[in-house]
């Protein structure tokens, strides 16, 4: 597994690129909140320093945001792949 460093304002994370399993996962059952998505592709793709929930809800705007932007830039192949079966599957109105 390869690890990526992202530095955010003095902090180093390393990160690791989600499969195509972990991304699908992401969205779960049914419909799930954009945040609590989120959240759970951070804490599924940082490895150090190993993170807990309550952490990452209480960071701050600045961080949260660009480790979000981050995250959807590694995994970005998987998330729109995703996003474009999530489309694909819907029922026609």
């Amino acid at each position: 597994m390869e690890l990526i460093e992202i530095k955010i304002g003095d902090e180093t994370l390393k990160i690791k690129k989600l499969t195509a399993y972990q991304t699908s996962k992401l969205i779960g059952p049914g419909s799930r909140d954009l945040a609590d998505i989120h959240v759970e592709m951070i804490l599924a793709s940082v490895v150090e320093p190993k993170l807990k929930r309550d952490e990452v809800l209480n960071w701050d705007e600045d961080k949260y945001f660009t480790m979000v932007q981050e995250l959807e830039r590694v995994n970005e192949k998987g998330i729109r792949a995703l996003g474009n079966y999530m489309r694909s599957s819907a029922p026609s109105l």
